[in-house]
């Protein structure tokens, strides 16, 4: 397991957002020279989710 970055909770190997706080979890690419992170509006990201 991983932790996310932005809140400390365990993550699956492989997950695209925290469950817990909505974090977008960096991406690695198979050689691990390139990096991406993005930012996600987390509380517009749990407005949204509230409506499931």
């Amino acid at each position: 397991m991983n932790k996310c970055p932005n809140c400390g909770s365990d993550t699956k190997e492989g997950a695209k957002f925290c469950t817990t706080c909505g974090y977008q979890l960096i991406r690695e690419n198979v050689d691990n020279t390139t990096k991406t992170k993005q930012t996600v509006n987390t509380d517009k990201m749990k407005e949204v989710s509230m409506n499931y």
